[in-house]
Parts: C-alpha cells; structure tokens; sequence
C-alpha cells in the first residue's frame, strides 16, 4: 500500500459534566490523505486552509512522524518511507470545539499505521493520541463513534467504553464564527474548585450516562449542564452565557461543545432539530452572536480507513 485515505469524524467533548472525559463522535469529516515515497508537501483544502500550517509544525505530520519513528525501532520501516506527502480535506470548522485538532492526530496516526501495515496496536494509537491532546475526551469518540466515555491511568494506559447514541435523535450544532484558543480556553479554568461544583457534576454525570444508555431524553436534558468549566469559558465570548442559559429554558439539552466556542443542542427527531436550530439561531442573534448551525446525525462507526489507488 502506497496511499491511504482516513475518513474522520467531528467531535463534541464534555456534553456539560462530563469534563475531559467523554465525548460524541458527529457526521462531519475531514480526509486526511498519505501517500508515501513522495516529496514532502502538504496541501490543505476546505475549512482552516489559510490558517492551518504546511509546514513540519503541522499536527497531522506531527502524529504520522511519531507513528513511523516506533515503527522504524521495530523493523517495520526503513528509510524509503520517511518521505510523505499529505493533503487535508476540511469539513470540521477549525478551533470552534468541535474537535478538529483530533481529527488531524487521529488521522495522521491511523494513516501511517495503516500505511506501514499496522505494527502498533489500537492501546499505542490511542497513548499517542492522548500525549498530542493531552485528554481522550475528543480522540477516543474519533477512532471508535457514537459516545465514548474514557479514563487514562497514570502509565499512560487509556480505558474506554462506548455506547451507541439513539438513531433518532439530531444534534444541532451553533457554531459563532468567532475563533477561540483551546489553550486560551484552558487558561481560564481555575486551579481549584468548590466541593459544591465537583458534586454537582458527580451527580449529574451519573444520571446523564444513564440517560444516553436508556435513550431518556429527558433526564438527559435534566443533567446535561455543568458547573467546572463552561461558564469560565462561555466568558470569553460576549453573549455566550446569556444565549446559553436561554437556549436551556427550551428544556433540551444544551451544552458548549468542547472547549467552545459553539454550542450543541440535541433534538429528538429531525423535525424537532429543525424547530430547535431556529429557536437557537434566534437566541444568538438577538445576543449578537453572529454564527452558523448545522443538524447532524451521531456518527456510529468513527475513524474509517480506505487505501487508494
């Protein structure tokens, strides 16, 4: 195999109290295209073209290069493939919490695993993933789809379980066009926090898992909110509070996505998404949020690998 293609999808991480530790896998992918024994160059198309790097710094490259390099010590590779050509085709709007960074690591990883013959395992993929964005709430949902609730152990081992989202529901996504820094987004959060708060998402977490696995709509519209990061966060962006608190008084469950700035509603049917999307993008205007939305379905299979001739 000369050239491989990797299909991944969006993420959505935290889904309120579930902070750093799981996420849903949504229909919205980038392709990440290898192809070995070629000059390095990547090329970039679609969402973040003239912002993402072409350069060695590219993240993309970043994961492929540490996936070959483990590959080398073990014999599955020799100098003839360290050259490599790249080229990204974008669907995941860039730094909106949405998962796009994981979709480049996954993607770089599973290419070059694939391309290699697959000398590392799915647990070494996985610890490489987790080092480059140093939580598995967005990269365990990108490999594997529906929701992926994880846990990494301090040797770096990274345990998992997922569950398959109910086939009916939508997932409205608002995404203000607005940028926000995933590193700005952390610096934020407090160092500490009150034993109120922690117990509050204790509480909720359990009963939102409980939730997505029975399919009960509306304990997950009861316990999809948090009290350890989304406010600090929804901070930075001027109206974000106020919308969200608003958008929750339409009793769904609402939730900044990731590390935001967008925001994922989570509707019961198609027709409902389409009622819930204009009811949001109502919201956000009359917040002066200027933003996008999309309905999407959940993604049931994750990363998918094709070779290409």
């Amino acid at each position: 195999m000369k050239k491989v293609k990797v299909k991944v999808p969006a993420t959505s991480a935290n889904l309120g109290p579930g902070f750093d530790s799981m996420g849903i896998a949504l229909e919205i992918y980038n392709e990440i295209v290898i192809e070995k024994n070629k000059p390095f160059s990547i090329r970039i198309y679609g969402e973040g073209a003239e912002e993402i790097l072409t350069t060695e710094e590219n993240i993309v490259y970043q994961s492929a290069i540490m996936v070959l390099n483990i590959a080398k010590k073990r014999g599955f590779s020799d100098e003839s493939n360290e050259s490599f050509s790249i080229s990204l085709h974008n669907n995941i709007p860039s730094t909106r919490g949405l998962g796009s960074s994981s979709s480049a690591v996954v993607g770089g990883i599973l290419g070059m695993n694939s391309l290699l013959g697959n000398p590392l395992n799915i647990q070494e993929l996985l610890g490489i993933a987790v080092k480059f964005e140093g939580h598995p709430d967005n990269a365990l949902p990108a490999f594997f789809g529906g929701l992926v609730a994880s846990m990494t152990e301090e040797d770096g081992t990274v345990f998992w379980k997922k569950k398959l989202l109910p086939e009916e529901w939508r997932y409205v996504i608002v995404i203000p066009k607005c940028m926000l820094s995933t590193v700005k987004a952390r610096e934020i959060l407090p160092k500490t926090v009150p034993m109120k708060d922690a117990v509050f998402n204790l509480s909720r977490l359990s009963l939102l898992m409980i939730g997505f696995e029975t399919g009960d709509y509306n304990l997950v519209a009861k316990t999809m909110k948090d009290k350890l990061h989304e406010h600090y966060r929804a901070s930075l962006v001027p109206g974000m509070q106020k919308a969200i608190q608003a958008s929750r008084e339409l009793e769904v469950p609402i939730a900044l996505s990731g590390a935001g700035p967008t925001v994922i509603g989570i509707a019961r049917n198609e027709l409902h998404g389409s009622d819930l999307a204009g009811q949001m993008m109502n919201i956000f205007e009359k917040e002066g949020i200027n933003a996008d939305c999309k309905i999407v379905k959940g993604n049931k299979d994750g990363a998918m690998i094709e070779e290409v001739e």
